[in-house]
């Protein structure tokens, strides 16, 4: 069972109608009780939400996670198996991808990158689909398995330059491929030490490092664009610079943006790994950002957030 599914069984998505008017949201920036939701202090504005629970275009069945290049946004849809595209004021342009293992096909989609004209996304098929800017297939690369260039469970996906990594979720690695899915190197196994994961769950790039997050030893781990470890930071709880089941990444300048769904907010650190601020009172998977913008796929309650950060 991959990692979604099974949080998805263990909140009772199915019912969970949507975004309501009442999502305690906003300019909630440190949460030390996510229960109560008690403000502390203010980092960001809330700006819009999009989406609701359904089948329909726009609509979601559990929204994972989110890229953002340009002016579109584009959302994993992950339990109606496809790929939603928006504006980036949340309107709905078109969406790809349908139930299945054929080409262009998903069985839950989750990572998704998207860098020049290419749409790269992790498939619950234990592959790398990529297809072009209009979700035309192009290739795939992988297959189920724990040998060079195979998945157990895909998860996140960034790509960069000339490199495609991956956080294989399962396998508790991460690989990274050339631009043509190539097999190029990996690094990390089980475990808790420096370099080790359990359960590796996103990834990000920020100058030459590699960023993961380490889903169960409740941390963040940076390493050098060869694999090496080069400093962790985060310790399991709900206090500032704590972290309960840090999930996706994102860059933003100097600051890392880490999701944390078990803890219900957004925690922001800079580049060395410093507590800067939070925010939440939902459940955040996937975030994206754009100049001074984060986005967030808020998945139990089928949208996506979108805030803004103050200075």
């Amino acid at each position: 069972m991959r990692r979604k599914s099974f949080l998805l069984i263990m909140t009772g998505l199915a019912t969970i109608s949507g975004c309501g008017k009442d999502n305690p949201i906003g300019s909630i920036t440190t949460i030390e009780n996510p229960v109560s939701l008690k403000k502390v202090t203010t980092g960001v504005n809330f700006l819009f939400k999009f989406g609701s629970f359904g089948t329909g275009d726009g609509q979601f069945n559990a929204p994972t996670e989110v890229d953002v290049q340009g002016n579109r946004l584009y959302v994993t849809d992950f339990l109606n198996h496809r790929i939603q595209v928006f504006d980036n004021n949340g309107n709905f342009l078109f969406k790809f991808g349908s139930f299945g293992s054929s080409d262009g096909q998903f069985d839950s989609p989750d990572g998704i990158a998207v860098v020049g004209n290419r749409i790269i996304v992790a498939d619950g098929n234990h592959r790398i689909q990529v297809f072009d800017n209009n979700g035309n297939f192009i290739f795939k690369f992988g297959s189920f398995g724990s040998n060079d260039g195979q998945f157990n469970g895909p998860i996140s996906v960034v790509a960069t330059g000339n490199r495609i990594v991956v956080a294989d979720f399962f396998n508790h690695r991460i690989q990274v491929f050339d631009n043509d899915g190539n097999f190029l190197f990996k690094f990390g196994t089980f475990g808790f030490g420096d370099g080790q994961f359990n359960r590796p769950a996103g990834v990000a790039v920020q100058g030459n490092n590699i960023i993961a997050t380490d889903f169960r030893n409740h941390r963040i781990q940076v390493f050098d664009k060869n694999g090496n470890f080069l400093f962790k930071f985060g310790s399991f709880g709900s206090g500032n610079g704590q972290l309960k089941g840090p999930d996706e990444l994102a860059v933003q300048g100097n600051n890392i943006i880490v999701t944390e769904f078990s803890g219900h907010r957004v925690s922001v650190f800079d580049s060395n790994g410093n507590f800067l601020f939070n925010f939440g009172g939902f459940d955040p998977d996937g975030v994206a950002a754009q100049g001074n913008k984060i986005f967030v796929t808020d998945l139990t309650n089928h949208c996506v957030q979108v805030f803004e950060v103050v200075p």
